[in-house]
């Protein structure tokens, strides 16, 4: 079937897809918002020995508990897509980075709020670059999907082994091959949340939903960075 596009069509196409991408990264900075404020409040709940602190500490198992209830959370939302609709996926992602936020707590314990700050600095601006490549570069990046699933499974497990080397050489390796590999997938999920749009441009409320879980993937690599980022900086505080 032959389309005729003009120039009013195609300004209009285009103001949609900006529309679209600017409700990724709202959905994105509300997770990341929602993290911040259930952490740090856990974690002043930690200091003063508030209600929260009674509650994880009476519940020895409770933060395997949350990461079990997260990953229940992810699944839903890949998986049940489809059969939910935009609020519910929405709550959601927001109930999942709370919960996300109460594990996060412990950050404030083990690093200084001035490493915490300029991890967060860094990687926002690793996040913003590999954004702009993400949406500019011509190439597919999808060809390399492959690598970034080896290297999901393989970062846990070399993350493990490491637990019993002790090696402090071996962590710093890691932290760096995790922070590439989340630097590699932020542009690589940009690159897919574009394709998403003009895959499903013709259904509104697909377009709405897939924004939704494009949001939740980018948080994820923002996350990530963020945690591998605090790590290299701990070890270099450490060997000096």
């Amino acid at each position: 079937m032959n389309q005729k596009f003009d120039a009013f069509d195609m300004d209009r196409n285009e103001l949609s897809f900006n529309q679209y991408i600017q409700n990724v990264f709202v959905y994105m900075s509300l997770g990341l918002l929602a993290t911040s404020a259930s952490s740090f409040l856990c974690f002043c709940s930690f200091a003063g020995r508030g209600i929260i602190y009674h509650l994880l500490v009476s519940f020895p198992y409770a933060f395997i508990l949350i990461f079990l209830i997260e990953l229940i959370l992810s699944f839903a939302m890949s998986r049940f897509l489809y059969r939910l609709n935009q609020t519910q996926l929405m709550l959601l992602f927001i109930v999942y980075s709370i919960l996300n936020g109460l594990s996060f707590s412990t950050v404030f314990i083990v690093y200084q709020l001035s490493d915490i700050f300029l991890a967060f600095v860094y990687a926002t601006g690793f996040f913003i670059s590999m954004t702009m490549i993400g949406k500019t570069t011509k190439l597919d990046l999808s060809k390399y999907r492959t690598i970034f699933i080896a290297g999901l499974i393989s970062l846990p497990i070399f993350s493990i082994v490491s637990l019993f080397i002790h090696s402090s050489k071996m962590d710093i390796l890691i932290s760096w091959a995790g922070l590439l590999l989340f630097m590699g997938l932020t542009a690589y999920d940009i690159q897919k949340v574009r394709n998403i749009y003009y895959n499903n441009a013709g259904e509104s409320d697909n377009v709405k939903k897939l924004a939704i879980l494009g949001a939740f993937e980018l948080y994820l690599d923002f996350i990530n960075m963020f945690i591998y980022i605090l790590r290299i900086m701990n070890n270099k505080r450490n060997r000096d």
